[in-house]
């Protein structure tokens, strides 16, 4: 009885720190060297050169301990809309409790996102999803929904946006205790620099948990084929506990044949811990 009280015990200390954190994860190469401080409409509707293609994308993110993300997405323009869905796995691998029993541990999601395109200027969209996890025997899952909008000025150099994520609904708890994930205000904006291929991204996020954050990005464009990517990422209640290397990505990116584009990158986010993602974009269809 003993046992089977500390294997239970352990299970749900694991939910906490694992259980709905891959609705924070993205396979947006864009979204993860921003260190995934965009809103869900960067997200899940994603342009190449500023433009609005029928694509898919297959992404692979590997974190430290064996922990990795795999993640499908397909966005599709109709009329004066676009529609994205992707389906995202994150396995932690074998885990073992504190009596060395060894069990596994994962996480499925399915998100399904609509946004209205018919003004150039004017963007807004909203998307829904599920996320269920599971810890061997035992599993949470939950539906969360967001809604935002985008406008751009200066004939879209500069593009404002305001968003609200991640409000869910529990379906199914691990336990007793409650495992919600915290919902967030997202305002985020764009700007491409005048005299320089470069585009500047500031993004603040304040969620739920009362915790505000800043992410600051740069894109770097060559002859619209080459990509280069950097960010940084703040936590601004806790600034003083991360160095100026901490919480940073670097990575970079190729469009080949205007159909094909492949991203790199890394993000660094304390000493000698490192995320690797990589990921695979085709075109199938010209732009609207």
């Amino acid at each position: 009885m003993k046992n089977i009280i500390i294997y239970i015990t352990t299970s749900i200390m694991i939910s906490f720190s694992f259980g709905n954190v891959i609705i924070s994860m993205n396979g947006n190469m864009n979204q993860f060297l921003s260190m995934n401080s965009g809103s869900f409409i960067e997200s899940n509707y994603r342009k190449i050169n500023q433009k609005t293609y029928s694509l898919y994308s297959m992404s692979f993110t590997q974190y430290p301990a064996d922990i990795n993300f795999h993640e499908v997405f397909f966005q599709k323009p109709i009329s004066n809309y676009v529609i994205s869905s992707k389906i995202s796995i994150l396995n932690y691998g074998t885990l073992k409790d504190v009596l060395n029993r060894q069990f596994s541990a994962n996480s499925h999601m399915l998100q399904i996102s609509i946004f209205n395109i018919k003004s150039p200027s004017f963007t807004y969209g909203l998307s829904a999803g599920y996320c269920q996890s599971k810890i061997d025997n035992y599993s949470h899952a939950l539906l969360f929904y967001s809604f935002g909008l985008n406008k751009s000025y200066l004939n879209q150099k500069l593009i404002l946006g305001i968003s609200l994520e991640n409000y869910n609904s529990i379906i199914k708890e691990y336990s007793n205790l409650s495992d919600s994930i915290p919902s967030a205000l997202k305002i985020t904006s764009s700007y491409d620099l005048q005299f320089i291929p470069l585009n500047m991204k500031i993004n603040y996020i304040y969620n739920s948990d009362k915790i505000q954050e800043l992410g600051i990005s740069l894109i770097g464009e060559i002859d619209d084929k080459f990509y280069l990517y950097t960010g940084k990422y703040f936590y601004l209640d806790n600034m003083d506990l991360y160095s100026e290397l901490d919480n940073i990505a670097f990575g970079l990116g190729i469009l080949i044949n205007n159909k094909y584009k492949i991203d790199f990158g890394v993000q660094h986010l304390n000493t000698n811990v490192f995320n690797i993602g990589t990921s695979l974009t085709v075109i199938t269809l010209d732009n609207i």
